[in-house]
C-alpha cells in the first residue's frame, strides 16, 4: 500500500475520543486532537477508540497479517509518563476497513483462517485502502463483496485501530454493519487460488461472550472491544434496523 502522505496527531500509546455529539475524551491535554473520523459517520457507543501501538511491524509476505496481528499495549505505570509527553505527528503508510459482520440472526460471520505450520485463527472480512477506492466505507464494501460475495447495510465506524511502522503509522477503521446477502461461490482474488496461504472458512458465531471465548479473534485489541461493547454493537444495528424499517 502506497502512503497516503496524510499526517496525523497521535497520543501516546492509547487513548479514547467520542465523536460526533459527544465530547472528547483522553488522557492528554484538552488541545491534542485525534485522528479524523472516516467517512460515512461514526457510532458513539462506548466512544470511537483509538489505539496506538509504538512496536515493530509484522514481517507477512501479504499483509494481511500485519492487519490482523496488530495489538495495543498499554501500561498502567506508564501513564503518568505518557501525559507528559508531546503529540507525534505521524505519516500515514497504510490504512485498512474491517468490519463487525452480523447476520438476519444476529450471529456474527467471521473467517477463520487455517495456514500451514500456524494455529488457526479467527479474523474480520476487511483489507487495505486502495487509491482508486472513493472512501473507507468504499472500501469497506470492496473488501466484503471480494472476501464473502456479500453486501452489507447499516455502516457505522467504531473503532479505530492505530499501529506505529517504519515510516509512519498504519490505521485500520473498523465498522459494525448488516450482512444482507453472501454467496461465497462468488468470493474473489489471488488468495483463494492460493494454497500457501492456507483456508478461509467462513462461520458464524452466536453474539455471546461464551461463543467468542472459544475463537482465537485477531488482532487481540479488537476481540477486547467486541467482547467488551458485544451488547452495544448488536444494540446499534437493532437500532438502526429500526430506523430504516
Amino acid at each position: 500500500m502506497r502512503s497516503t502522505g496524510l499526517p496525523v496527531a497521535l497520543p501516546n500509546r492509547t487513548s479514547k475520543y467520542t465523536y460526533g455529539e459527544c465530547s472528547v475524551r483522553s488522557h492528554a491535554p484538552a488541545t491534542r486532537r485525534s485522528p479524523e473520523p472516516a467517512p460515512g459517520g461514526v457510532s458513539t457507543i462506548g466512544g470511537v477508540r483509538s489505539r496506538y501501538t509504538p512496536r515493530p511491524s509484522i514481517n507477512s509476505e501479504d499483509g494481511e497479517d500485519e492487519d490482523e496481528r496488530l495489538d495495543a499495549r498499554t501500561e498502567p505505570s506508564d501513564m503518568a509518563r505518557r501525559n507528559r509527553e508531546p503529540v507525534v505527528m505521524k505519516h500515514i503508510v497504510k490504512r485498512s476497513a474491517r468490519a463487525l459482520l452480523f447476520d438476519g440472526e444476529g450471529r456474527l460471520v467471521l473467517i477463520k483462517r487455517t495456514r500451514p505450520g500456524q494455529e488457526p485463527y479467527w479474523t474480520t472480512a476487511g483489507g487495505g485502502i486502495e487509491p482508486e477506492d472513493e472512501s473507507v466505507e468504499a472500501a469497506l464494501r470492496r473488501e466484503v463483496s471480494e472476501e464473502l460475495g456479500g453486501r452489507i447495510e447499516r455502516v457505522r465506524q467504531v473503532l479505530l485501530l492505530t499501529e506505529e511502522v517504519p515510516g509512519g503509522v498504519r490505521l485500520q477503521y473498523v465498522f459494525v454493519a448488516r450482512l444482507v446477502s453472501m454467496d461465497p461461490s462468488a468470493r474473489t482474488g489471488p488468495e483463494f487460488d492460493d494454497p500457501g496461504r492456507g483456508t478461509y472458512d467462513v462461520v458464524r458465531v452466536p453474539a455471546t461472550r461464551d461463543a467468542l471465548a472459544t475463537v482465537r479473534l485477531l488482532p487481540p485489541s479488537l476481540a477486547e472491544f467486541v467482547r467488551g461493547d458485544l451488547h452495544g454493537l448488536v444494540a446499534l444495528l437493532e437500532h438502526e434496523d429500526g430506523r430504516t424499517s
